[in-house]
Order: C-alpha cells, then structure tokens, then sequence
C-alpha cells in the first residue's frame, strides 16, 4: 500500500485521539475556571474578522473567512464548554488547535487556494481575545492554532493531498496524550522518547512522510522542557540560558530540516504543555515560519533584504515597538469590550502602515523585529509577560501576514497620497492608544 492509502485511515485515528483527548478533559465537569463574558468573545471574534478581508477577492478569502470561521469556533468552545480543571483547560485548547485543520482538510491541495490565509485568519478570534481578556487558556488557544496551522500549511507543500494535515493532527494529539499520562517527574526526558517510540516508525515507515517532519517534534518537546527547565529560577543566567535555548533550538531546526522541521517541531512544542513566557518563544519561531511566507510572497526572496536600509531600519524598529510598548503597560478595565481592544487594534495599524507606506522590505524587516521581542520577553529578559503578549503577537503576526496583498496595493500609490495613509494610520493609533488609557496603568 502507497502512504496516500494510508490517509483515510490515518485521519481516523488522528480524530479518535484528538476527540477522546477532548471528552477526557471535560469529563465530569462542574464548571469552567477562566471564563470571560460571551459578548466580549463576540467582539473579539467580530474584531477579527475584519483583518481577514484583507485577504484577495476570490477562492482565497473564502479559504481565508472559512479558516476565521473554525478558530472562532475552537474559541466558543475552549470557553463555553466546561472542563474538569484548569489544566484540562490548556490540553482542550491544545486539541482544540487542530480543528481548522480537520475542517479544511477536505480543500487541501487545490492549486487556487493559499491554506496561508487561512490559518492566519483563524489565529485572530484567539489573540484578539487573549489580549483583550488575558487568560492561560486564550494564549495556548491563540498559538496553538498558529503552531498547528503554520505546520499544516508547510507540509502540505512536501506531501500528499491531507497526508500532512492528517500527520500534524496526529503528532499534536499523541503529544498532549502522553503529557496527560506520563508522571511529571522526569517527564522532560520521557515525553520526548515516549513521543518518538509512538510516531517516528509510522511517519518514516509506513507513511514515508519527510524526514524532518518524524524528528522535529522530539526536538521540540525536548526543547519545551529544557525551557521549563530553565525558567524554574529568576537568576540571570537561567534567562539567558533560556533565550539561549529558544533561539539555539530554532536555528537548528531551520539549519537541518528547513520550514517543514520548525514547523512540526513548533506544533509539538505548544502540545506538550508549555506555559507563560514560553508561549512567546513558540510565538517567535511561528513568526519566524510566517518571515519565510512572506518572502516567499514578495520579490524580496530573490533580491535580499537589506536591514541598514532606512526603511528596513525603520520597520524593524516598529515591529520591535508595535509588541514592547502595548505589552509594558496594561490595558486595564476598561469600560467597554471595545476600548480593551484599543491598543492591540494601534498596534495592527501601525504594522500594516509601515509595509503599505515604507514598502514591503519594511513589512518584513517588522515582522523580524517582532522575532526579536518575542524571544526576549520569553526568556524573562525583558519586561514581565503573560498572556496579553501572546495575544498581541500573534495578532500582529496574523495581520501582517494577511495584509500582505493589500500592502502591495497601497504602496503602488503615488508618494502624497501614502504619506496621507500614513497620517491617518498615526492619528488613529495615537487616538486608539489615548482612549484605552486606564488608570490601572500607572500601577502597572
């Protein structure tokens, strides 16, 4: 039998595990711990579907709505649905990830259609919630479904129509199976061993899936606990052993197997039960996924980006900016879901007015400075972080990425008219900015 004969069978398990994963975790529940309002997850989720637009007209935006669709219904869900306890509320939302996956997987492989949307798309519900309303199970919500999603869409290019998708849900939902089962003690060596001993000899074996796409997610669990690990103590050489690690591990994974390693090794990296800061570096390594996507998009793979240029100076200054600045000062209580949502809408603005005013060297060199804070706020160097940052970058990341086509098109403007955008956009952040001022800032 040829791996593609093997894909209904696969998707089968893969769903088995993922739905008796989710019926595990709300088994005999009381009641949910985290819960925010409904009417503030629907502005989230209504927030979010207007940078989805942006997407091109035509079988791409309805990938690109279709992907918002199933994240705001993994955002219902991971909310709404009770769960047995607070940890059973992140392996949900770890499972939950990989709904949009299991829904689109009937489209993939259409030769008109950019999965990249899609799973862009489906981020923003979470994150603009997760920002809004900062709680542990909105940010693993958020990236998880980037870290699912980004890995679906890579290896979707590598292999067979749905053998891919169907191998993320598979490792994603093998990973939270053995974290919820393996003993805590030692569990930063076991759950890595015991996650190659499941997938390993199916995925190179059976499936002939690439490679990369068998060890990565080894390297990620390992390197999920070896952050654990390190982020134990407050010391300065703990935090700089974790950005170590962070940005060591990626590189590796990006040296040796390419996009289709960091991928899958991100994917089982957010499964295996990282919290808090290290939520930040997984968003690291999914904004770094989504640099290489927007090379790929532009011109830029093939002439270079030059970050000594002003412009390119000037975006990696903002993207650096766009998530320090919001995430140092909270948004407090404000009155109202909108003003909560103020400063994550500042700074999407300001990220799509750098690419559409500066150019799309700008909008990539931003998205490099985001790689930048991210990994620094996770190792614990910089300002504290929590949940809200996790929200904030992936929002941004998202934005920037379905904003591409849109970027192109306002730069092609004659220069009054792009420093009239311009313009507005600064006003506009700068309002947006002043009206989520709160008082609980100033103790912040």
């Amino acid at each position: 039998m040829t791996p593609v004969d093997w894909l209904p069978w696969l998707r089968i398990l893969a769903l088995t595990l993922v739905a008796s994963g989710l019926v595990k975790v709300w088994r005999g529940a009381a009641g949910g711990g985290e819960r925010p309002p409904v009417r503030m997850l629907l502005t989230a989720a209504g927030l979010g579907l207007l940078p989805a637009m942006l997407a091109p007209f035509g079988p791409k935006l309805f990938f690109a709505v279709g992907g918002w669709a199933s994240g705001a219904l993994a955002l219902g869900l991971v909310m709404l649905l009770p769960v047995a306890s607070a940890r059973g509320g992140l392996h949900a939302a770890a499972l939950l990830s990989t709904l949009p996956v299991a829904v689109l997987a009937p489209w993939a492989g259409r030769p008109d259609i950019e999965s990249g949307y899609a799973f862009a798309a489906a981020v923003l519900p979470a994150a603009s919630a997760a920002a809004m309303v900062p709680t542990a199970v909105l940010a693993r919500l958020a990236i998880g479904l980037a870290a699912t999603g980004a890995a679906a869409h890579v290896l979707g290019r590598f292999t067979a129509d749905g053998l891919g998708w169907a191998w993320v849900m598979l490792t994603v939902a093998a990973a939270v199976w053995l974290d919820d089962r393996l003993p805590a003690r030692g569990a930063a060596i076991s759950r890595p061993v015991a996650l190659a001993a499941l997938t390993a000899p199916v995925g190179l074996w059976l499936l002939e899936m690439p490679p990369a796409a068998c060890w990565a997610p080894v390297v990620g669990t390992l390197s999920a606990g070896a952050l654990g690990l390190a982020g134990e103590g407050q010391a300065a050489a703990l935090r700089v052993a974790r950005l170590v690690v962070a940005g060591g591990v990626m590189l590796l994974l990006v040296r040796l197997g390419g996009a289709a390693a960091l991928a899958t090794g991100l994917a089982a990296m957010v499964a295996t039960g990282i919290e808090g800061a290290s939520l930040l570096v997984a968003g690291a390594w999914w904004t770094r996924l989504m640099v290489q996507e927007h090379l790929d998009r532009s011109w830029l793979g093939r002439e270079g980006v030059d970050l000594t240029h002003p412009y390119a100076l000037a975006g990696l200054l903002a993207g650096m900016a766009a998530l320090a600045i919001p995430g140092a000062g909270g948004i407090g209580e404000a009155p109202s879901d909108i003003r909560r949502l103020m400063r994550p809408v500042a700074a999407w603005l300001a990220i799509v007015a750098v690419g559409s005013v500066l150019g799309l060297e700008a909008a990539g060199a931003a998205l490099m400075g985001l790689v930048a804070m991210a990994l620094l706020l996770g190792s614990g160097i910089g300002a504290p972080s929590g949940p809200r940052d996790v929200g904030l970058l992936t929002g941004l990341v998202a934005v920037a990425t379905l904003a591409g086509p849109a970027m192109v098109t306002l730069g092609g403007l004659e220069r009054p008219w792009r420093l009239a955008l311009a313009s507005v956009a600064i006003v506009l952040a700068a309002w947006s900015w002043h009206q989520a001022a709160e008082p609980a800032d100033a103790a912040v």
